[in-house]
């Protein structure tokens, strides 16, 4: 749509060809704002940041949705914590649950005792049963017979020895050795024998060693052989003779006793019974110790469970984190879903539009209140900031002078309040200010300068009464006032109105020197009601609030109707408390088409048969 002309511009070269940031309170230059070019398009850096800053603006679905999860959180929190304990006392063994091993210990040691005596017991029954008969008695003979049979035992023995030798090795020492042994003493074919020994053995010395192949030197030596056999023959005589006196010296032989035979199975038996009991006895230690593992696994268990529970400062600290963030997402998410304009910047680049004020909120003056006539000035006049003043001064001509300007935004109590700044602005000017309330639903002036709702516009454009008779005064400073026309009571659609709108504000603006109609969007007055009676419209959009689909079709309905906006002002302090809304049967948020069209959506479907009557002109 097209943009209106500056009414003047300034001796500044290049002011028209470059954009101009948007203005505030601070404004200086209105000129060059209304000349200024939309700003370009945000990043997704920037878009994204003024979605999560409008999403903290959403303090009631914030602190609904925050709320919500942090209580959520918080029972969790406590409950978790009983359950676990609850969980953990079921699992937690019980003082009797415990085996105890030390006595099961105590059966096992026991049981191997009793083991080591089975098997000890089998063995010696094993040992008696592999005797068949009594050893034999002991010896009872007297000692000299002992002795002299022990004496005999070892002659028997030397003589054996001697014996063997000589037949093992037949030569001079081993025959000479067997003729002296003591046995053979005494006997004198012994000592014949030995002496001709001798006298061989000496011939045969005689020979040298050149002596091997003499006759008498072989016939030396058989004679030393047979001489030495009989030697062996004596010797052996007198051995059996040694032994059959051996013989007579022992004692009577007893007859055997045999042994009746042993069963070892009885002893087998108890062995095997104490290998069992050893063995079960090992198996429930077994079990026991496995069941006391499993026990302390639990405990392990039930101790972890129990220490699930947090402190209470703890809980709140993470309830709390929680239910801000999931607010904050719930926020955004909304915020997402149906965004609001954040700033100027966004609006500008919006609707094409430059911002030529922006509302913040005002501090309160101590010197302000002190008089009686500060303290009755309603509390939505900014006597603060010059913030309204640069708005008409934005809006005014060369000579200061603005004859007549709509408002028009989303909410009531803004675009009153906005209005009824820009007439005290005025005053300020030295101008006769008028006020015309359009909001016959609401009656946002009436209500918020503490005014009559009624008689007010439609009583007069219905001919009941003259324009004079409507006209109120409110105060609006020290010896300062402004009027004010109030909406009225709705008509009904059978009533028909004798002027328009229009009529009405040019013959008021022959008497004002500012005439200023508040006129909220969807509101009973229609919007090409209002462009008809002003020549400029000025929008206020609130930032954080205002939908940016809601703000674009408000301009393009604007346009529609053949208006001009002059611009937007950017509302950026919190909604104005006005007395009466909260009273208002059909407030103006509960409206369904209202509410509708403030959320962006698109406008609901009427009936087309149905005539619709202005309850300010009366016209359908």
């Amino acid at each position: 749509m097209e943009r209106p002309e500056p009414p003047l511009t300034t001796g500044e070269p290049g002011l028209g060809d470059r954009p101009h940031e948007s203005l505030g309170p601070d404004v200086s230059d209105p000129v060059a704002l209304l000349r200024a070019e939309p700003v370009p398009p945000a990043s997704v850096g920037t878009w994204l940041g003024r979605r999560a800053r409008n999403a903290a603006r959403r303090t009631a679905l914030l602190g609904i949705a925050g709320g919500l999860v942090f209580v959520g959180m918080l029972v969790t929190l406590i409950v978790i914590p009983h359950r676990a304990r609850r969980a953990a006392a079921a699992i937690m063994p019980r003082p009797g649950e415990r085996p105890d091993t030390a006595r099961l210990m105590a059966a096992d040691a026991a049981a191997e005792e009793g083991l080591a005596r089975a098997e000890a017991a089998l063995t010696s029954t094993r040992a008696r049963a592999a005797r068949r008969a009594l050893p034999p008695p002991p010896d009872t003979l007297p000692t000299d017979v002992r002795v002299r049979r022990d004496s005999l035992q070892i002659a028997v023995a030397r003589l054996t020895t001697l014996l063997d030798r000589a037949e093992a090795a037949p030569l001079f020492a081993s025959y000479r050795a067997l003729g002296t042994a003591p046995d053979l003493q005494g006997d004198v074919r012994v000592t014949a024998l030995l002496d001709s020994l001798a006298e061989i053995e000496r011939q045969r010395d005689a020979f040298g060693a050149t002596g091997g192949v003499d006759p008498l030197f072989v016939a030396l030596t058989s004679r030393a052989g047979e001489l030495g056999r009989a030697l062996q023959q004596i010797g052996a005589t007198r051995r059996s003779a040694l032994r059959e006196e051996v013989e007579r010296l022992r004692p009577p032989s007893r007859p055997v006793v045999t042994l009746p035979p042993i069963d070892t199975m009885p002893a087998a038996h108890t062995r095997d019974s104490a290998r069992e009991a050893l063995t079960r006895s090992r198996a429930a230690l077994g079990r026991a110790r496995e069941r006391n593992r499993q026990l302390d696994v639990r405990l392990q268990r039930a101790r972890e469970i129990s220490a699930i529970a947090a402190s209470p400062p703890a809980m709140l600290a993470a309830s709390l984190i929680f239910g801000l963030a999931a607010g904050f997402a719930v926020a955004l998410i909304a915020e997402l879903r149906s965004p609001r304009v954040a700033d100027a910047r966004e609006i500008e680049r919006l609707v094409s539009l430059p911002v030529i004020a922006r509302v913040s909120a005002a501090e309160r003056v101590p010197e302000r209140s002190r008089r009686r006539a500060d303290r009755e000035v309603a509390p939505i006049i900014d006597q603060a900031t010059d913030t309204y003043r640069q708005l008409y001064l934005s809006l005014a001509d060369a000579a200061a002078s603005l004859p007549v300007v709509a408002i028009t935004g989303d909410e009531p109590a803004v675009v009153a309040t906005v209005s009824v700044n820009l007439a005290v602005a005025a005053s300020h000017q030295a101008r006769h200010a008028l006020v015309i309330d359009a909001d016959v639903t609401v009656h946002s002036v009436s209500a918020a300068l503490h005014l009559p709702p009624a008689p007010g516009a439609t009583e007069s454009l219905t001919g009941e009464v003259e324009w004079p008779e409507v006209i109120v005064h409110a105060v609006v400073g020290r010896d300062r006032t402004i009027d004010v026309i109030p909406a009225g009571r709705r008509r009904t659609p059978s009533e028909v109105a004798a002027r328009t709108l229009r009529q009405a504000v040019a013959h008021l603006a022959r008497r004002y020197d500012t005439v200023v109609v508040s006129a909220p969007w969807l509101r009973e007055v229609p919007l090409e009601e209002t462009v008809s009676a002003s020549p400029g419209i000025v929008i206020v959009a609130r930032t954080g609030r205002t939908t940016a689909v809601g703000l674009k079709r408000l301009v393009a309905a604007i346009a529609q109707a053949g208006g001009s906006a002059r611009g937007v002002v950017a509302w950026e302090a919190p909604d104005p408390a006005i007395p009466f809304l909260s009273e208002v049967p059909e407030r103006t948020s509960f409206l369904p088409r209202y509410a509708s069209m403030r959320r962006g959506d698109e406008e609901p479907e009427t009936n087309a048969k149905e005539p619709r009557q202005d309850a300010v002109t009366g016209q359908d």
